[in-house]
């Protein structure tokens, strides 16, 4: 009878330590790195932004996991984000380039890679605003265009403060 205690008490000390071990190596911390590289790039498209990115610089440990990004977007004028989860290295969307641009992005690998939790990088962060061109002062105001039946558009503004009487304004679009 003593031996079968023995025994019992035994197994019961292994399937304690068992756990235990387990239990800490699956609290092991699983990191990623953010991606690289962010930038906010202008190809001339008036308004229209590419927002790019390299992935993490090491990603050995998760060769088979499907690797997304997490990005989040605004004008600095607005108080709400826009949010793309994305595998991609690239997005592009139109923007008030008066206003400025700030953007974020994270690295996110999903749970059957990352023993059951979502692991999430730190965020990248960018910032673009247009390079200001030409005297300050001649800046046209209030401008105004209306699409006509989606035919021709119509478009009217004030002068700019200190111009010359012989200053012409062209609309390019």
């Amino acid at each position: 009878m003593a031996f079968i205690d023995l025994a019992i008490r035994c197994i019961y000390t292994i399937l304690i330590c068992t756990s235990f071990f387990c239990t800490l190596s699956s609290n092991t911390e699983i990191k990623v790195n953010p991606p690289q590289d962010f930038e906010i790039v202008d190809p001339g498209y008036l308004g229209y932004l590419y927002l790019q990115w390299k992935p993490p610089l090491s990603l050995d440990n998760f060769k088979e996991c499907p690797v997304e990004y997490e990005l989040k977007y605004r004008n600095f004028d607005s108080k709400s984000w826009k949010t793309i989860i994305t595998k991609k290295l690239n997005y592009k969307d139109g923007f008030d380039l008066n206003k400025g641009v700030e953007a974020k992005i994270h690295t996110l690998l999903p749970q059957q890679c990352t023993n059951g939790s979502d692991v999430q990088s730190s965020w990248s962060e960018a910032t673009y605003w247009t390079p200001l061109q030409g005297n300050l002062e001649t800046k046209i105001q209030d401008m105004d265009c209306v699409y006509y039946n989606w035919q021709y558009l119509l478009c009217s503004w004030k002068p700019g403060i200190d111009i010359s009487f012989d200053t012409n304004y062209y609309l390019f679009y």
